[in-house]
């Protein structure tokens, strides 16, 4: 059995370090490159493949080089993508991502073409139902509102990567079992100006809990009986903050498989997504349960 199913897009990433972003009509040098696999569920599900969880993605990519990319890079992490269809004619997704040497803060371009769409009828019915957890990100609502529906009809855990407000984000919000947004998710999707009622208004959905991370301040997470934040952890420089926040998914995940309570949780989920922010890159820097070990020990 695979233990979390994921369904959502993979797509890949150009990455670039740079002394400052460029201002209008202004070049720069770049002293650093990169190319990796990229998506929200497909680096969630490469987290937890490091930490020895079994995974399986459900996505479509185009039958060009880039596709080829993504599968060969999702194969060589354990992914199991035999539910990842190649469509003829079609490309594939990217994206360009600049990033500031020091600050690493980012600017981001990214190519989603409309014809690669995942339809509801190839979501894999025995596959879903199967496993423990599904995760969604929005990226493919009517695929996702299908698995999603399988999902809770088994009883399979739901977690939804809520990271821009997208079509259909009631639909999903309403069969998610864990909501882990951004931090302006809440703010966007409700209309509300402070994020602690934003995330109460979130849980009127039905989840057992909404989590917003909040990036260098670690996460601050709402249930039924309270909120609270949970600071992040110093774990060295920061290089690049792309998939920081798919592998803190990844990572909220693990916990839930072991039973953790939230704050465990949400913890290691802060250590992780910290430990990947050292590395250039979504996938590159993503660090094994060793490395984590090594965090937690320390302190």
């Amino acid at each position: 059995m695979t233990a979390v199913v994921g369904v959502g897009i993979a797509t890949v990433d150009y990455v670039c370090v740079v002394e400052r972003l460029p201002e209008p009509d202004r070049k720069t040098t770049i002293e650093s490159f990169s190319i990796q696999g990229g998506g929200p569920v497909a680096t969630a599900l490469v987290t937890l493949q490091r930490l020895g969880v079994s995974t399986a993605l459900v996505a479509r990519v185009g039958d060009d080089s880039l596709g080829q990319f993504v599968v060969a890079d999702l194969q060589r992490e354990g992914v199991n993508t035999s539910d990842l269809v190649p469509q003829q004619g079609v490309d594939s997704g990217f994206s360009f991502i600049m990033v500031e040497r020091g600050s690493g803060k980012r600017s981001v371009a990214h190519y989603n073409p409309g014809q690669r769409t995942l339809s509801p009828d190839s979501v894999p019915v025995e596959r879903i139902q199967a496993a423990a957890i599904l995760h969604i990100d929005g990226h493919e609502a009517d695929a996702q509102v299908r698995a999603a529906t399988l999902a809770r009809e088994r009883g399979v855990t739901v977690v939804y990567d809520a990271g821009s407000v997208r079509p259909r984000c009631g639909d999903l919000c309403a069969l998610a079992d864990y909501l882990v947004a951004s931090e302006h998710f809440p703010l966007e999707f409700t209309g509300i100006r402070k994020l602690p009622r934003a995330m109460e208004k979130l849980l009127e959905y039905g989840p057992k809990a909404v989590v917003a991370t909040l990036g260098s301040r670690g996460c601050r997470v709402a249930t039924r009986e309270g909120q609270w934040e949970l600071p992040a952890a110093p774990v060295g420089p920061v290089v690049d903050t792309t998939g920081a926040g798919d592998v803190f998914h990844g990572a909220f995940m693990y916990g839930l498989l072991h039973r953790w309570d939230l704050r465990r949780t949400c913890d290691f989920a802060n250590i992780t997504a910290g430990l990947k922010c050292r590395h250039l890159g979504g996938r590159d820097g993503i660090p094994t349960m060793s490395d984590i070990e090594r965090v937690m020990l320390h302190r």
